[in-house]
């Protein structure tokens, strides 16, 4: 019998509306309320579920695998969003927005 590593991942959301003088700040000020406990996520905010396996190597090498794989992801990239798009890129999207920022102004 094998043994096989099956991935469990679930997704809280909340949004925080904040006011700030900048989007930096904004991110700043519910970062740092976030880090200290002031913003709690619970299973009242949970947004979707998604198991899968992770680690599934027979298909690593496959070549025809790879350009299905890569054919299906450009088709799906051209109907996603800049959010999507940035979370895809960067892990969260405030994660582009600060790295944009530092690439253009320096901070």
């Amino acid at each position: 019998m094998k043994t096989y590593s099956i991935e469990i991942k679930e997704s809280l959301v909340k949004v925080i509306k904040v006011k700030a003088d900048s989007i930096k700040d904004a991110l700043n000020i519910v970062t740092k309320r976030y880090q200290e406990s002031e913003i709690v996520l619970d299973e009242g905010h949970f947004k979707d579920l998604s198991i899968d396996i992770i680690e599934e190597k027979s298909m690593e090498n496959n070549l025809d695998f790879t350009n299905f794989v890569l054919s299906k992801a450009e088709d799906m990239i051209a109907n996603l969003s800049i959010e999507e798009l940035a979370k895809i890129g960067f892990g969260e999207y405030s994660q582009a927005i600060r790295e944009f920022n530092i690439a253009n102004n320096g901070n």
